[in-house]
């Protein structure tokens, strides 16, 4: 509970406005000033990247103090704008209680009425109206000035442009002379308590570029929201001396961090494979990751390519430990595509948290997080109070600072798992996605499954790697099927970042496929090829067979090969032909003397109802399954990626070879000595509608390409029908060896020029392809609107927050979208 002490008989007059005041009481604005200066210097070395201090170190090198400090102070000045008639006047009779009579008169002015339930001026452009004039008086540039205030008005979510800082200053807002007169007091007075002189002759060489903006912009909104934790920070409603004051405020800081386990990630000397994960040998991959780092000394971007099961996630965690004592980072971010990724990878992370004697925790950063958050430890959370709270209604903090810290947690703390979503909403145009650039800028960020976001995420994750290069946040991109083409345009755009340009689409241009390798694309180039393990190599070809798509005809087949004995898994693209074939298959198992157990699941499994689901899938199909194992999974995509289940049979919809390569990977991924007759060799079945079915059709019906019901509304029909096309050799042999193909059938689907049309089909495939350019256009436009622009000048550093469209659109608006690539 906080503390509150009575007024001293003679306040200083620093000490009278007030800052908070709810159900504990009034806390002084001059000491969440310094709360927050307190927060912001701790935090300064652990949030902050390598990159952004030296920045700041050169933007206020003439100032001949720490930068540290000058940060931290210019932090805890976040809401000099409270000290003004418009928003002491909110509790007219607390201000009343405060101020002298002679400001009673312009207090009631700015007091708000039941006929003006709104005041005009938000305190954050009272911060930076005032922190401008005081800077300029100081002797700072026009830009400086205007730079730092705008950065700090804009605290609550949203920078504010210059128009709107001129025109409050003609308002009664913000007081007279005497107001500003005593505003500058407060900040020397805090200034003085980190022995800065704020009136330093130096401020004409002081220039703050863009980077070192957007730490400032960063570190404030952060050590403002921890500092508003009124748990953790007692309210003071009049200090009788402000020293007395600092030391208390920064002893409570250092214990909050402290409670909340808030400090950088410490590395051991050695991070070789060996050394992390000690109970496995390296594979080939492992020490080819080893082999390309050893030369690294500043940041870049590392590509996995690597079949599933050959232990990516491992290669990845080697990575992101390595890069981090390397190049003196603090943390990381492990980005999945969905939430059930995010929980199986969370483990990952807190064995190799073991390994490396952390006592850190893995933060969990996706929507419904916040829940899971509020249900653990209540000692371990931050949980700031009164942020925003007497803004106007509709203000733009409307990211409310308690729902950031719990489901968004981990992109300010040192380690996090979560959805690629919480990465890419960074660099969308809305409010506070500055603070993800900051929270990652101290952090290696690792991306799994780099090929599984469609092209408007896609999109998005291009913006935000250009945006990882221009911070120095070396990134891991980790995939099993990523077009040669993707790669390099990936690594375009984190160099482009770099080097603080526009990325050029010709430096992308492949014509060969890409290959199991490691790529470290840095200062330097080097790719390195490895041998698959022998446990991947172990599986072999797959026997390949097409099936009718009617669910009765998939139902059959399955009864018919695991109905007495074995696995099936069974993936479809759409929830009502899971359910369908689910049925059918239930029906048919009836009369069995022998049923396996059968299981449907889909995404909408979630919650309680999903976990309990992914355990009964695990149990069945797991690693650790029994022996004499008889199962039967249903589902849609939610079975492509997140659980590692083996089964002897897969039935797969027709769907992007990429997508069926990832489906493919859960056939015999274990090793078994007892698989049943008829499936010892992994079988697939492809179901698409009847070859015999589309011959039959005349030319003049043949508009389509004719997919499965549903097929073609989740996935693009041009990407489908070059799937098929690709595939066609594969069924006429009867076998397939992904391991050696996919590739290059990667590539003829995605990349090549080569047309694949049948004949006779011609009008269809032009159809395919005039939808897949529309489609694409239309996406591009999406992304687009809602984008946050390139930073080349540090003005435009300020465009960053300017809204347009919802905030955090990560996904298409109809949501159809999945392999446009």
């Amino acid at each position: 509970m906080a503390t509150v002490r009575e007024q001293c008989p003679e306040p200083d007059p620093v000490t009278r406005p007030w800052a908070k005041h709810t159900k504990n009481g009034e806390h002084a604005l001059v000491c969440h000033a310094i709360d927050t200066m307190e927060v912001a210097y701790l935090l300064y070395p652990i949030i902050l990247g390598p990159r952004i201090r030296r920045e700041l170190d050169r933007a206020f090198e003439p100032l001949q103090a720490q930068a540290q400090d000058w940060v931290a102070l210019f932090c805890g000045l976040h809401d000099l704008g409270k000290f003004t008639p418009a928003f002491q006047a909110l509790v007219i009779d607390v201000a009343k209680k405060r101020f002298t009579e002679e400001d009673h008169e312009i207090l009631d002015r700015n007091a708000p009425t039941k006929a003006r339930r709104r005041w005009d001026t938000k305190h954050g452009l009272g911060t930076a109206a005032h922190m401008e004039d005081m800077l300029k008086a100081a002797g700072a540039s026009h830009d400086t000035a205007q730079l730092i205030g705008h950065v700090l008005g804009g605290h609550h979510g949203w920078f504010p442009g210059p128009g709107v800082i001129r025109g409050i200053k003609k308002k009664d807002d913000l007081g007279n002379q005497s107001w500003a007169r005593r505003r500058s007091d407060l900040v020397r007075a805090v200034a003085a308590l980190r022995g800065l002189d704020f009136e330093t002759p130096n401020w004409s060489r002081v220039e703050m570029p863009s980077l070192a903006l957007l730490g400032l912009a960063g570190l404030t909104t952060i050590s403002d929201w921890v500092a508003s934790d009124s748990s953790r920070f007692d309210y003071e409603p009049w200090p009788t001396d402000l020293l007395t004051y600092r030391d208390h405020a920064r002893k409570q800081a250092e214990q909050a961090l402290e409670r909340t386990w808030w400090t950088a990630w410490q590395l051991p000397t050695c991070t070789g494979y060996r050394d992390l994960f000690r109970k496995s040998p390296p594979r080939p991959l492992q020490q080819a990751v080893e082999k390309v780092l050893n030369q690294c000394a500043e940041p870049g971007v590392l590509v996995v390519e690597a079949p599933t099961g050959e232990g990516k996630t491992r290669a990845g965690l080697q990575a992101a430990a390595d890069l981090s004592r390397r190049l003196g980072l603090g943390g990381l971010y492990l980005a999945t595509p969905t939430k059930a990724l995010s929980k199986q990878a969370a483990d990952d992370v807190r064995e190799l948290m073991r390994a490396t004697n952390s006592p850190l925790d893995v933060n969990l950063v996706y929507s419904g997080a916040a829940a899971e958050l509020r249900a653990g430890r209540q000692e371990d959370q931050i949980r700031p109070t009164a942020v925003g709270e007497h803004e106007h209604s509709g203000d733009e903090d409307g990211q409310d600072s308690l729902e950031w810290f719990t489901r968004k947690r981990g992109l300010a703390f040192p380690v996090g798992v979560g959805t690629i979503d919480q990465l890419v909403k960074s660099v969308i145009r809305s409010g506070h996605n500055y603070l993800g650039m900051t929270s990652v800028s101290n952090k290696v960020v690792i991306v799994d499954e780099a090929h599984a976001y469609d092209l408007y995420t896609g999109l998005l994750v291009d913006q935000f790697l250009w945006f990882c290069g221009w911070v120095g946040v070396p990134v891991v991109l980790m995939s099993a099927t990523l077009p040669a083409n993707r790669r390099e345009e990936l690594l375009e755009y984190w160099h482009a970042g770099a080097e603080g340009r526009a990325p050029d689409p010709e430096r992308t241009r492949v014509v060969e496929p890409g290959s199991w390798q490691v790529t470290w694309s840095g200062a330097q180039r080097s790719a390195q090829s490895f041998d698959l393990s022998d446990e991947t190599r172990g599986r072999g070809p797959v026997r390949v067979e097409h099936v009718s798509d009617s669910p009765a005809a998939i139902a059959a087949r399955v009864v018919e090969r695991v109905g007495a004995v074995g696995t099936a898994i069974v993936v479809l693209n759409t929830r009502v032909r899971a359910q369908d074939v689910h049925d059918r298959i239930a029906d048919l198992l009836e009369s069995a003397t022998r049923r396996p157990e059968l299981v449907l699941f889909t995404g909408e499994s979630q919650g309680v109802a999903r976990t309990e689901v992914e355990a009964r899938v695990r149990m069945l199909l797991g690693k650790g399954s029994p022996e004499d194992r008889h199962a039967i999974v249903v589902g849609t995509q939610v079975l492509e990626h997140g659980l590692d289940i083996d089964a002897d049979l897969m039935v797969s919809d027709l769907c992007p070879v990429d997508l069926l390569f990832q489906r493919a990977g859960r056939l015999h991924r274990h090793a078994r000595h007892n698989r049943p007759p008829g499936v010892k060799t992994p079988l697939l079945l492809i179901a698409d509608t009847d070859p015999a079915e589309r011959e039959a059709r005349r030319p003049s019906a043949r508009t389509s390409l004719g997919f499965s019901t549903g097929t073609s509304s989740i996935y693009l029909p041009w990407i489908l029908g070059r799937t098929r096309a690709v595939l066609t050799d594969v069924l006429s042999r009867g076998t397939w060896d992904p391991l050696d193909e996919i590739g290059k059938q990667v590539h003829r689907v995605y990349v090549e020029d080569d047309p694949l049309i049948e004949p006779g089909w011609e009008r269809a495939w032009e159809a395919a392809e005039l939808g897949y350019e529309r489609r694409r256009q239309w996406l591009r436009f999406q992304a687009s609107a809602v984008m946050a622009s390139l930073v080349t000048t540090p003005r435009s550093l300020l465009r960053l927050t300017r809204h347009s469209g919802p905030g955090g659109q990560t996904r298409p608006r109809d949501g159809r979208e999945r392999d446009a690539k």
